[in-house]
């Protein structure tokens, strides 16, 4: 296949930038404040945008496309509200009590809030979590590049591991900020302008429509092969992740006070509803139209942008599509970093380290684990992919509900909240793997059992130190301020 010549100059001068940004603040990465969560110094646009770009992976671009493709618009609807709902339940939920805890990780919170097997069951957890959610998205990212530019899918591979790594090791928190916010209006660039150039040459939103239910009269409806239980699943799995992530979590720690920490919500809140539902509401229809009988949904996006744009801004709008990989993936990196140096290192094996070799530790860990993601991304197991698959569900139905009732309730305890995690996740996998339940249903389930489980271990057993509620009554009670 030709190289375009074109779009790859662009890509490549677009992530030159972003390891320049790497560099230009590597002298601010030397503590953990600085470079765990920007030394807490981070405004509401600026943070918000990260949240937003760190949230609208290559599965905003392709997957949730596909889904509203292959589905029915509606399930789309149902992306729209869930992520919606999701950051809205987090600008109130958890927002100003993280901000107000002052630590480095949810593992770091979970490790003050319910002990040290919490902390290590919550570390461990989120690296296999995130390590396997790199593989794919490393994966995905070099066959766009294989496909669109005909770039060798060996040396793509290596190409977008090596970026993100390099900006995240050298730069930490602050590269990856300031990174996401950059590629966040690259994002809003490509999806508005797509969006904006198919509604123009359509003649408007209701002759798309009109052509879009021609061509497929069931676009307008949702498939038979989703039942209801299922599109509930979505909905519950899509809310749960957004609010309890380990990296939207880590996003929030870097809020400047709980009030930004909440108005970095709202932001998130408008791009990402905006994101998506102007996008989807015009490229799903397009499709439709255009490409009826598609066999590979997730490349919708792609086959647009080669219909409506040229060369030079094709490579603006693929930029685009690696700005949704490379967020994500650099936030996910950066958390198992702060998993492997600050929760498991600084508190199993060597109590007594420096910030300063705490930090080194951190950055190896990015290096060594992005590489290794790097070297099994070239030739992926099958089992990969299908254990990634888990993430939004297994991550919600994991984490959410003893979070939020570790942030809100005194009375939540440690075996309650250790309880509420493994429960959660065992169930999930259980349901998910052996196929017990529709596509995304597991998730109704595993999550209502984590509830359960934190809620009722927490009633049989003893009541957590005065010094744990002390701590919940305070990050309670001062939300406000």
């Amino acid at each position: 296949m030709e190289i375009k010549t074109i779009e790859l100059i662009m890509l490549i001068i677009y992530n030159a930038a972003l390891v320049v940004i790497g560099y230009y603040y590597r002298k601010k990465s030397e503590n953990q404040g600085q470079f765990w969560v920007a030394e807490r110094s981070i405004g509401a646009i600026v943070n918000g945008t990260g949240i937003f770009s760190a949230v609208a992976s290559a599965a905003s671009y392709m997957g949730f496309i596909a889904l509203g493709y292959v589905y029915g618009m509606p399930v789309s609807l149902i992306i729209i509200a869930a992520a919606s709902a999701g950051y809205a339940f987090a600008m109130f939920g958890f927002a100003a009590p993280l901000q107000r805890m002052g630590r480095f990780s949810l593992a770091d919170v979970f490790g003050v809030r319910y002990g040290p097997v919490a902390r290590l069951i919550t570390a461990v957890l989120t690296i296999t979590f995130f390590f396997l959610y790199l593989i794919p998205q490393l994966k995905g990212g070099a066959l766009i590049l294989e496909m669109v530019l005909g770039i060798p899918y060996t040396f793509g591979v290596v190409f977008i591991g090596t970026v993100f790594i390099l900006y995240v090791a050298i730069g930490g928190m602050y590269a990856v900020t300031w990174t996401e916010f950059i590629q966040g209006i690259v994002k809003a660039f490509c999806m508005g302008g797509l969006a904006f150039i198919i509604l123009v040459t359509m003649s408007g939103p209701g002759n798309l429509f009109k052509e879009a239910v021609d061509a497929a009269p069931n676009f307008a409806t949702i498939s038979q092969k989703m039942p209801v239980i299922s599109s509930i699943g979505l909905f519950l799995s899509i809310f749960l992740f957004m609010g309890a992530s380990p990296h939207v979590v880590q996003r929030q720690l870097t809020a400047r006070t709980p009030h930004i920490g909440r108005l970095s919500f709202v932001v998130a809140i408008a791009l990402y509803a905006i994101f998506v539902f102007f996008g989807y509401m015009t490229i799903i229809p397009a499709g439709k139209i255009f490409f009826p009988a598609l066999k590979d949904p997730d490349n919708l996006i792609l086959y647009m942008i080669e219909r409506y744009f040229n060369p030079a801004v094709a490579g603006i709008m693929l930029a685009g599509i690696m700005a949704a990989v490379q967020a994500t993936v650099a936030t996910m990196l950066l958390v198992i970093g702060a998993n492997v140096a600050n929760d498991l290192y600084k508190n199993f094996i060597k109590k007594d380290a420096s910030e300063k070799e705490t930090v080194l530790v951190g950055k190896l860990a990015c290096v060594v684990l992005g590489g290794l993601a790097i070297l099994i991304a070239l030739n992926p197991p099958g089992l990969i992919g299908v254990l990634v698959g888990l993430l939004t569900g297994v991550v919600g139905s994991t984490f959410f509900f003893p979070l939020w009732l570790g942030l809100w309730w005194e009375r939540a305890t440690a075996a309650g909240g250790i309880a509420g995690m493994l429960g959660g996740f065992i169930l999930y996998v259980v349901l998910h793997l052996g196929k017990l339940m529709p596509l995304f249903a597991a998730t109704i389930p595993a999550a209502l059992l984590s509830l359960a489980l934190t809620v009722g271990v927490s009633l049989i057993t003893a009541p957590p130190p005065r010094e744990i509620a002390q701590l919940v009554a305070e990050i309670r009670d001062n939300v406000a301020v």
